[in-house]
């Protein structure tokens, strides 16, 4: 969302020049709309509408990180609703995701506090690599699905290998789908599991 701000001067760049330095922002970063021109007289009115530049900010980011491993891709943003996802896409970008998607997850954090740096309002920028984020949460939810079947049929509870938030979130999402099931996070990171239990055999 546009941060806008109003202000008046003596002149249309008086008035410019004085919202400007009061935000701290450059000429191109900003939507002018005059709202009043009445120089001399009761002065001239301005609206500076600031742009929002978290995502080329995110985008100038990742760039300057592939230049600086030597990877050649594309860096695409889209807008969504509630966040904006920022995918790379290339070849041998394998050094990107890292085992288990943790070098992707830390360069994800690393992007969302450069991009948001000064921001009145954070927003969530999600980085995927070539999709893989997208490949990754549709083989979670069919494994949560295989392993609810198999807890409910054998009345065992079952427990899955140590995932990251993100993964155990997907795991915890699918249960709700399985009204004889319920779900628990144990251990520490990063080793931190989630059992799948029938509601019957649920330790107390």
């Amino acid at each position: 969302m546009n941060r806008v701000i109003e202000t008046e001067g003596a002149s249309t760049e008086e008035a410019i020049e004085k919202a400007l330095k009061d935000i701290g922002e450059s000429r191109k970063d900003v939507g002018i709309e005059i709202l009043s021109e009445n120089e001399g007289e009761t002065g001239v009115k301005v609206k500076l509408a600031i742009r929002d530049r978290r995502a080329s900010r995110g985008v100038d980011f990742l760039r300057d990180v592939l230049r600086e491993m030597k990877i050649e891709a594309a860096v695409n943003p889209t807008e969504e609703e509630d966040h904006t996802l920022i995918n790379i896409e290339g070849e041998g970008l394998g050094p990107l995701i890292g085992r288990r998607g943790q070098t992707l997850d830390a360069l994800q954090f690393l992007l969302n506090t450069v991009a948001n740096k000064g921001a009145f309002h954070r927003k969530h920028i999600i980085l995927d690599v070539e999709k893989y984020r997208v490949r990754k949460k549709k083989s979670l939810e069919e494994l949560a699905r295989k392993m609810m079947e198999k807890a409910t049929a054998t009345g065992k509870a079952v427990t899955l290998r140590p995932m990251t938030a993100y993964e155990r979130k997907i795991i915890h999402t699918i249960a709700h789908d399985y009204p004889d099931t319920e779900t628990m996070s144990d251990g520490e990171e990063p080793y931190r599991r989630v059992t799948i239990y029938p509601k019957r055999e649920k330790v107390k």
